[in-house]
């Protein structure tokens, strides 16, 4: 293993503490700097001052999601940040982050413990510190506030951590050397960086605007009412289906009572006398019409046709992709395929081909794991 000159001085400092602020309540006692930075954008934004969660606790990465409804894009996000993490999915809080100069191919996604959130109280707004920190706009590029032994670092594609003075040089190396921007304490003289610490740049408004408030107070319910909701729910539920069941009893009660009687006045001219016991198919058979042959259905040519797209979606080089699970409602001629491919952009291609083809597709959310990604394909015919 390389030594890669990790060592405990490398470490974020302490445990969170509540320090008194005037109008911020900010979670690191050594970084009143920052602290003091805070009063003074949200004063001059004219915006209620929130809680800053430390860059310590939240997580951020940049991914591409694909083409899916707004309703199903967090979902979709979760998944898509799931592999990056350590800590287990449902055990953290996932959080589409502002957009504001960003590239539209890329989401900036916002990941934090839920225990962290419950910290907080519930009744307060919560702001990444990250975003205190404007990104810097040349590509390949750090902007660094750096507050006694501590640096929080701003990339150019929106990410951002906080790190301790000693670590910085190596991360900075190991990362390639991009370009730096100081913005407060002056950095080693080992890091090359140009000096805006006498007037740095403002936050960016729709990042100071951002908040993990609503998630927050979610995740933050109370147990109880949660239990209470869920065996209401669960009381509603069953209430409903024994009415159902009960409904459905009486009615194929009366159809079989109805057939039964129709079934007695076929044969009542012919044997007046005879009274039908409880097996009255054979007769409802001799008394039914001759099954009518059926046009040929919808289905084999419209899996053919889409096979032929299907084989010319992919390049050569990619392996095709699978069908797991397949469906087809002859009644709107809809065809449902549960298709695994070798990633997200494999997926997205197919959906293109398809889109851009006699096809009409609406695609579920998307998981991506093990080295394969699946999504739900709700195929069809696409109007002229």
């Amino acid at each position: 293993m390389i030594n890669q000159c990790v060592k405990q001085d490398f470490l974020a400092v302490g445990p969170p503490e509540v320090v008194p602020s005037e109008n911020v309540s900010y979670l690191q006692p050594h970084n009143l700097v920052l602290s003091d930075r805070a009063r003074s954008v949200f004063s001059d934004s004219r915006l209620e001052a929130p809680c800053i969660v430390p860059a310590e606790f939240v997580g951020t990465f940049n991914v591409v999601l694909p083409k899916t409804k707004p309703r199903q894009r967090q979902m979709v996000l979760t998944y898509a940040v799931e592999e990056m993490i350590a800590e287990q999915i449902d055990k953290s809080r996932v959080f589409e982050g502002p957009i504001a100069n960003q590239d539209k191919k890329t989401t900036l996604a916002l990941v934090v413990s839920r225990h962290i959130l419950d910290a907080f109280p519930s009744d307060l707004a919560t702001f990444p510190e990250i975003f205190l920190v404007p990104r810097p706009m040349a590509e390949n590029s750090w902007a660094v506030w750096r507050s006694g032994g501590r640096a929080l670092v701003r990339a150019a594609d929106g990410t951002g951590f906080a790190v301790a003075m000693d670590a910085l040089p190596m991360l900075w190396a190991k990362s390639g050397k991009p370009s730096l921007t100081s913005l407060a304490d002056p950095l080693p003289t080992e890091l090359p960086a140009t000096d805006l610490s006498a007037n740095p740049p403002s936050p960016d408004p729709t990042e100071l605007r951002f908040r993990l408030a609503a998630a927050n107070h979610h995740a933050s319910a109370p147990r109880l009412r949660h239990a209470v909701v869920a065996g209401i729910v669960v009381s509603v539920t069953l209430m409903s289906l024994l009415g159902l069941v009960a409904a459905e009893t009486i009615g194929l009660r009366r159809i079989a009572e109805r057939e039964r009687a129709t079934a007695q006045a076929a044969i009542a001219t012919r044997l007046p006398n005879v009274v039908l016991g409880t097996n009255i198919e054979p007769v409802l058979a001799r008394l039914s019409s001759a099954p009518t042959r059926r046009d040929r259905g919808a289905f084999l040519p419209f899996l053919t046709e889409l096979m032929e797209v299907l084989a010319v979606a992919l390049p050569p080089d990619v392996d095709p992709p699978e069908f797991r699970r397949l469906a087809w409602s002859d009644q709107d001629s809809t065809m449902v395929l549960l298709i695994q491919a070798t990633d997200l952009k494999a997926l997205q291609t197919i959906q293109t081909a398809l889109d851009t083809s006699a096809f009409s597709v609406r695609i579920g959310p998307a998981n991506a794991s093990n080295g394969v990604a699946e999504a739900e394909f709700r195929i069809t015919k696409a109007e002229p």
